[in-house]
């Protein structure tokens, strides 16, 4: 129950932020706030150049305020991506580097 009030919160503030944003320049923003902001969302910002950066989010602001998504297809579209990431395989990376580098994202 703690959980779900904590999870509510907080998209509520998501919310409130992203109605926010959309009124203004996000493009004018600097990269260290966009990085901040896709980062509570969720969003890859990790080598990712800043045009790809705002692409995702302007999606996310779409999807989740404008098309009213509800709060629990978010946590899940945000722990499906994290899990996606985080167990990716290259197919030419040693089983030892594999494990290291997911000993390193916890």
């Amino acid at each position: 129950t703690i959980l779900k009030r904590e999870l509510k919160l907080f998209f509520r503030k998501i919310r409130r932020e992203d109605t926010f944003l959309s009124l203004e320049k996000i493009n004018k923003f600097p990269e260290s706030k966009i990085d901040s902001i896709c980062i509570e969302r969720g969003i890859e910002v990790e080598n990712r150049p800043l045009e790809k950066k705002l692409k995702d989010y302007k999606m996310w602001q779409a999807t989740s305020n404008l098309n009213n998504v509800p709060d629990t297809l978010l946590v899940f579209f945000r722990l499906n991506d994290f899990a996606q990431n985080l167990y990716r395989i290259n197919y030419f990376e040693q089983e030892i580097d594999l494990i290291r580098r997911i000993g390193s994202q916890k």
